[in-house]
């Protein structure tokens, strides 16, 4: 009996671990869709020709220019971050990806898809954007994002042609 209760006891203490805590707050960020427009991709799956990295970037700051493209992506801390990251790229050769970018509390004045094009990463002709998620209100203009703490802004989608890119901010 003695040792039946002490087993009830343990059992019931292993079982409160966390107790009564609130649920963490989920990271904050954007999510949404990026299209990549049928045909369009650079290259053949073996032979993928001018494609280097492919990444969704958010941009603090826009209009971009040059100067302020590599000082925002090194700066501490950033004023455009890269998803998923430097050292990983969005899959090639595919029609569609859903993403889930986390980011800080801010507010994103330019969001797309940038294409590194060449091996010499320092200078800005080795990017290219190649996909912008528009405002919808008016698809000429570049979407913003406002992400608050513990939120994600969903619905951020991008179109991507590779053929028939948006006018370049840089």
């Amino acid at each position: 009996m003695r040792n039946g209760i002490l087993a009830l006891c343990l059992i019931v203490w292993m079982g409160c671990n966390r107790g009564l805590s609130p649920t963490p707050q989920p990271k904050p960020g954007i999510s949404g869709i990026v299209h990549f427009a049928n045909g369009t991709w650079p290259g053949t799956p073996s032979s993928p020709d001018s494609l280097s990295n492919l990444w969704i970037f958010a941009s603090q700051v826009y209009p971009l220019d040059s100067s302020l493209v590599f000082g925002g992506l090194f700066s501490n801390p950033p004023t455009i971050y890269l998803y998923p990251s430097t050292v990983t790229n969005l899959p090639f050769y595919v029609d569609s990806v859903e993403y889930f970018f986390p980011l800080p509390v801010g507010t994103y004045k330019y969001i797309g898809v940038i294409q590194h094009i060449t091996v010499d990463f320092n200078s800005i002709r080795a990017l290219r954007v190649v996909g912008l998620a528009k405002d919808p209100a008016n698809p000429t203009t570049p979407r913003q994002a406002q992400v608050a703490d513990g939120s994600i802004e969903p619905g951020i989608n991008i179109d991507v042609d590779f053929h028939n890119p948006p006018p370049q901010p840089f």
